[in-house]
């Protein structure tokens, strides 16, 4: 609204003889107004593929670099393509029909390659894979689908989160009672697959929500309620993506209080209760580390994000405090991606991570055997 709002005032009241009308007739807005629409079309893959080429977001001064960039061709574009098109005689395929036809051609032709390419769901060897595992959700789930079950529990299945229409609430074993239970959010789902590979005597479920998993939160009623009607429930595992839930809580005190109380009332229901401490959470995405898209650097597999860092010093004393004071252990998992200080989404020669801060399959089996030692050292 502000821009159109603004744009009618100035239709409305700027003249020759105010202020307003002074400053929009200098050369140097006159100017920027002159080549806008070139400016339009020539900004967005500049910022794109700064952001694409950047393990984390591109600086001010960067964008302000490229916001000059952007001007400088916009002005050739508009100097050289633009003005020889334009005018009542342009320069350039002057005659209309061959103007049509010449563009009509053009369009067709890129039409049928985009086709094309979207067919074969882009151009086969395009890039070339520096490491085996898969990437991105799909594949994940797909696997989840093919080894696991859809959890027998429908109250919580209704009330889960879809993946292509279908619940994202699992268990290893259909038609039996549920032992151990996953829950939290996509960072307690992410933990299925190994687990349930890990404990292939037990029933393990994987119960999540999307927001911050805490007693209390509309979203998690369900769940904390069906709990406590499992009487064959032995394990509780709990884990979220703690950087993010936490800055999204925006309130440490209550953050703490909220966590106390789920992890007391989770001991209450007679279980044991384990909390799965953090991952990294990298700042470029899986797909330019897995693939040679540019010039091979491990920067794209290697770089944390610098906000996850500085939140992990505040919630990390915060959850060893609240560990102490209940007794629920923290089942440290960063170290087994982590080495010298860096952390890696790849560990050899494959991928571990399906995104920048979630689990494929094999990352999933990774930490899955080290959860299932202390969940196993409890059942026995």
């Amino acid at each position: 609204m502000f821009p159109v709002a603004g744009t009618v005032l100035v239709v409305l009241f700027c003249r020759e003889d105010t202020l307003a009308g002074r400053m929009l007739s200098h050369s140097a807005p006159v100017g920027i107004g002159l080549v806008s629409y070139s400016a339009y079309l020539v900004h967005q893959p500049l910022f794109a593929f700064a952001r694409i080429r950047s393990p984390e977001e591109p600086s001010a001064l960067m964008m302000g670099a490229l916001c000059l960039v952007t001007l400088a061709l916009a002005w050739l574009i508009w100097r050289f393509i633009e003005q020889p098109f334009r005018g009542t005689r342009p320069r350039v395929l002057g005659n209309r029909g061959r103007f049509t036809w010449t563009f009509a051609s053009v369009a067709a032709g890129l039409m049928a390659v985009a086709v094309a390419i979207s067919v074969q769901d882009g151009v086969p060897g395009r890039v070339e894979a520096r490491y085996a595992g898969d990437i991105g959700s799909n594949a994940f789930f797909d696997t989840v689908r093919q080894r696991f079950e859809v959890c027998d529990n429908g109250r919580i299945r209704d009330a889960a989160p879809r993946h292509e229409g279908q619940a994202r609430c699992f268990q290893s074993h259909a038609g039996r009672p549920v032992t151990v239970a996953l829950i939290g959010d996509s960072h307690a789902e992410h933990l299925f697959p190994g687990l349930a590979e890990a404990l292939p005597d037990e029933v393990v479920a994987s119960y999540l929500q999307n927001t911050v998993p805490l007693l209390g939160d509309p979203q998690m009623a369900v769940i904390f309620d069906e709990l406590s009607r499992m009487e064959s429930l032995e394990v509780v595992v709990f884990a979220m993506h703690w950087p993010r839930r936490y800055v999204q809580y925006d309130d440490p005190a209550g953050f703490e209080a909220g966590l106390k109380a789920t992890l007391t009332y989770l001991q209450g229901l007679g279980v044991k209760v384990f909390v799965v401490g953090d991952l990294p959470w990298f700042a470029s995405e899986a797909a330019n580390c897995k693939y040679v898209l540019f010039p091979a650097s491990m920067k794209h597999c290697t770089t944390e994000k610098t906000n996850a860092l500085a939140a992990n010093g505040i919630y990390r004393p915060m959850l060893e405090r609240l560990s102490a004071e209940t007794g629920v252990p923290i089942v440290p998992v960063r170290q087994i991606f982590c080495e010298g200080g860096q952390c890696s989404m790849v560990r050899d020669g494959g991928m571990q991570f399906r995104d920048s801060n979630h689990l494929n399959v094999a990352g999933s089996k990774r930490v899955g055997r080290i959860i299932a030692d202390l969940v196993r050292d409890t059942l026995s």
